[in-house]
């Protein structure tokens, strides 16, 4: 999984202008290759949408393990825009 994650960050980068930049614990380890590759499509959905809504300059990808569970952080430095009041659907 590191390694997808750090192809989706240098893609990101080279593509886009965005830098992008993997984190990972080494204590994280995949088993189960469904998981990563939810994981790795969870990532990938956020990057763009920091990329397509917010106009990040700057994103982060993080997997980290915390009491035996996977934790998956992506963070930007993009702006964050209020949803409309009258907003209809699943997303902003």
């Amino acid at each position: 999984m590191h390694e997808s994650l750090i192809e989706l960050a240098e893609s990101t980068t080279e593509s886009c202008g965005v830098k992008c930049v993997v984190q990972m614990d080494g204590s994280v380890s995949m088993s189960d290759a469904g998981v990563e590759t939810h994981l790795y499509r969870i990532a990938q959905e956020a990057v763009n949408n920091a990329i397509r809504h917010a106009r990040a300059s700057y994103i982060e990808i993080a997997v980290s393990s915390e009491n035996g569970m996977l934790q998956l952080m992506v963070a930007d430095d993009g702006t964050w825009k209020e949803p409309a009041e009258n907003l209809r659907g699943i997303g902003l």
